[in-house]
């Protein structure tokens, strides 16, 4: 009997493990991967689209108003739009949210975490309102240059984004491939600065050149995972001339 018990629980052991097994982050197919419009997303007649109250970097004139969605049974409670405008701290708070498509971290170091949809700019210097895009993006991160900013006079955002469902679950987050995008500190020039089915791996200001650097991995043997066996590939954004370049260089050439 009591190897029978052994012998069904390791079996209950190795099921458990292959569901917790990672899952890749890229289902390949003929068809390719294409952006969600806010268009499509809205179709859900179970949810809804919010905005937090404005928010700023120090010492700047534009007003970030991120919004996302939320299920509209939510909306019940009203005091769901205040708590999405602080960072999720408490256990009881994290369970209520976690099924939510928006939430919003505070600002710290010129920095802007959470889970986001899109984001309202509005210049106070020039008086111009915009959407930062008319797809569904999830934004983890918006992080202001300041310190290039002081160098060139030129002010930038960088956005850790999920932009595509490359795992093919129905969903935008942490298991789909993490990409780079940039703007203007007004939300123009919106642009995406890593390449397709690239997986952000690493990245660092470096202001004494002015430079942005990040590294991503490519899938190259095509798996859907990102790992020891595909290419590391190198980049930079130099921010020295007029307007930016990015520079794709190989540190590790012989």
């Amino acid at each position: 009997m009591r190897a029978i018990f052994l012998f069904a629980f390791v079996v209950l052991a190795a099921y458990s493990c292959m569901d917790n097994a990672e899952k890749p982050r890229v289902e390949y197919s003929e068809d390719a991967i294409k952006p969600i419009t806010m268009d499509e997303v809205m179709s859900d007649t179970t949810k809804t689209i919010v905005a937090t109250l404005p928010v700023y970097f120090d010492s700047t004139t534009v007003l970030l108003q991120p919004s996302g969605l939320i299920n509209i049974k939510e909306i019940k409670d009203m005091s769901v739009l205040g708590r999405l405008s602080y960072p999720i701290e408490s256990k009881s708070y994290r369970e209520k949210t976690k099924d939510s498509d928006f939430h919003l971290g505070a600002i710290y170091a010129d920095q802007l975490s959470g889970q986001i949809s899109n984001i309202y700019f509005d210049d106070l210097t020039n008086n111009v309102q915009r959407l930062l895009t008319e797809d569904y993006i999830s934004i983890s991160q918006v992080v202001y240059l300041r310190e290039i900013a002081k160098k060139t006079g030129r002010d930038y955002l960088i956005y850790f984004v999920y932009d595509r469902d490359t795992n093919r679950d129905g969903k935008l987050n942490s298991g789909d491939i993490l990409t780079l995008y940039m703007s203007n500190l007004d939300g123009s020039g919106f642009v995406k600065i890593s390449k397709d089915n690239h997986q952000l791996a690493d990245y660092k200001l470096v202001v004494i050149a002015n430079r942005y650097y990040f590294t991503t991995i490519e899938d190259v043997n095509r798996d859907g995972y990102f790992n020891k066996g595909d290419k590391y590939n190198y980049y930079y954004i130099d921010f020295s001339q007029e307007s930016y370049e990015i520079v794709e260089y190989n540190p590790v050439n012989r």
